[in-house]
């Protein structure tokens, strides 16, 4: 089926069916889900074949911090800055996927009907893996409830999280034990 006889429907409705709530937020189904906080698809204009990029954890936390501090203005132009180091001439469409890529984040975190359960999971697994401290998770939390909190108080909400969703402290498996970094990483659980 081509375009305009019903097969763009059929794509959208698979696309919407990739999606099932599951307690405070609507989680990719395991078979179709790639790595990454969400996907950014688009139709290629050169082949017109869909594809599909994945939003990493660590860069979802810098876009969402950015929106909520900087704007959605100042955010775009930034990654316009970013993408015309790589290629001086931006398209239209170059342009319109950077909004894609903003447009995104933000439809992930609307999704969630708790988002101190979003900053938790987040933050648990940028810690664990050490891709943030817990200054920048403080701030990014903050940034994200809408309210101040400390590094001290949001680590230990954190531990709270992990104790209670049977994962180990972050950092806790390599406090004193190199060879702890190599280990395999648990997943993070399923949420209620």
């Amino acid at each position: 089926m081509g375009k305009g006889d019903g097969g763009e429907m059929a794509d959208r409705q698979r696309r919407h069916r990739q999606f099932r709530k599951t307690g405070a937020q609507r989680q990719p189904d395991t078979e179709t889900s790639v790595p990454g906080v969400a996907q950014i698809a688009y139709s290629g204009p050169e082949t017109g074949q869909e594809r599909e990029v994945p939003l990493p954890q660590e860069v979802f936390v810098v876009l969402q911090h950015a929106v909520a501090t900087w704007g959605r203005e100042r955010t775009h132009a930034l990654l316009e800055f970013g993408a015309a180091l790589v290629q001086p001439e931006l398209t239209t469409i170059d342009r319109r996927r950077l909004d894609l890529a903003l447009t995104t984040m933000e439809r992930y975190v609307a999704q969630w009907d708790d988002p101190e359960e979003l900053a938790l999971m987040t933050t648990y697994k940028l810690l664990r893996d050490k891709d943030l401290t817990c200054e920048q998770a403080a701030t990014y939390t903050s940034t994200l409830l809408d309210r101040r909190v400390t590094a001290a108080a949001w680590r230990k909400r954190v531990d709270r999280w992990a104790a209670q969703h049977g994962l180990p402290a972050p950092g806790a498996a390599s406090d004193g034990d190199p060879s702890a970094d190599d280990a395999e990483q648990l997943p993070l659980p399923d949420l209620p």
